[in-house]
């Protein structure tokens, strides 16, 4: 579980109650934090060329982390999530260590390869205008050899003042076309359809499904840039959003194993 900036590990923890949502399944859960150091404010620093890329930078250090926790308790599969930059750096993550995450899900953030410094990090967060399809052809690039479909679940707040929900949707599709280029198929944006989603007493939502690439994309209209039916005890949450925290279990849980 990767955090956003300025919220530490520990605060998003609470916020999305995983841990005991987790431990209801049997699954344990890796909380790494950002060092204050690396970024003033937490953040991961997903537009920087230099931790964009594998066996280098924070993607490299993440991945040396999720290893030997995964060896050392002999952990069958990884699953991998964030929120925000977290989210963002879920996604450079799953394009440059593939073989290590079995599926990721991508809460209010940005497609990996959207920018490469400050500047264009600022700009795609404003506007989010970007080509799926190449970004999703990117993807495809940075797998290289480990290519492969990657299950992916995508959730976004319509109200998000801080990442235009636009990006929600370029991430969504850019994974999409990824895994359709894994599966041998063009590269373009696969079919969709859309599904209403409802939760008692909990803002409604739009789930877009696309056909046989296995991501799922949460658009949540009424919802800024906070996880979506989070603890009101922690900071970035909205409680009177669907439950993310068991909609990404209930993804995950399609590509786990007995």
């Amino acid at each position: 579980m990767l955090h956003g900036c300025v919220q530490p590990a520990s605060e998003f923890a609470v916020a999305t109650r995983m841990n005991e949502a987790a431990d209801a399944k049997g699954w344990a859960v890796l909380w790494p934090q950002q060092s204050s150091a690396a970024h003033e404010l937490r953040c991961w620093n997903w537009y920087q060329a230099e931790h964009q890329r594998r066996d280098s930078g924070e993607p490299a250090m993440l991945a040396d982390v999720v290893r030997e926790i995964r060896d050392e308790h002999g952990f069958d599969r990884v699953f991998l999530a964030g929120i925000s930059a977290g989210a963002a750096m879920t996604a450079i993550l799953a394009a440059t260590y593939p073989d290590l995450f079995a599926a990721i899900a991508m809460h209010s953030g940005i497609a990996f390869g959207a920018a490469a410094n400050v500047a264009a990090g600022l700009a795609i967060m404003r506007s989010g205008a970007s080509n799926p399809v190449a970004l999703g052809e990117h993807v495809h690039q940075a797998m290289a050899e480990r290519s492969r479909p990657m299950p992916a679940i995508v959730l976004h707040g319509g109200q998000d003042a801080a990442l235009h929900p636009r990006n929600g949707t370029n991430l969504a599709q850019q994974w999409a076309v990824a895994n359709g280029i894994a599966r041998g198929k063009p590269a373009t944006v696969p079919p969709s359809r859309k599904t209403p989603h409802h939760e008692q007493g909990r803002y409604d939502a739009t789930i877009v499904t696309y056909e046989d690439v296995q991501v799922e994309e949460w658009r949540i209209a009424p919802l800024g840039h906070a996880w979506s039916g989070g603890s009101a005890e922690a900071t970035y949450t909205d409680p009177k959003g669907p439950d993310a925290t068991r909609a990404v279990l209930d993804f995950f849980s399609r590509f786990s194993r007995p």
